[in-house]
Order: C-alpha cells, then sequence, then structure tokens
C-alpha cells in the first residue's frame, strides 16, 4: 500500500500590511510548526521527499 504525506505551511497571519510581513505565520503557525518538527524528529520514515 502506497502512503503519501502532505505537509503545508502553518497558519499564516491576517491583516499583512506590507510585503514583509504577508506570510509570517501566526501564534497558532508557531504552534503548529512546533508541533511538525516534534513529530518529525520522532522518527517519521520516509522513503521519498519531493
Amino acid at each position: 500500500m502506497v502512503e503519501l504525506t502532505l505537509i503545508r505551511h502553518g497558519q499564516a497571519q491576517t491583516g499583512a500590511r506590507d510585503e514583509a510581513s504577508y506570510d509570517s505565520l501566526s501564534d497558532l503557525g508557531h504552534q503548529q510548526a512546533q508541533w511538525l518538527g516534534e513529530t518529525l524528529r520522532g522518527g517519521v520514515p520516509f522513503d521519498r521527499i519531493i
């Protein structure tokens, strides 16, 4: 069986006023990124990363 894992960026800030802050993460986005990092460090095996 094939297993496909899709990983997306965390939640972004809303109401960005300029391009520099357009893609910054919200507090929740930072928490999501932290959780993902901990999960991946836990040894999630990948055969291929594209």
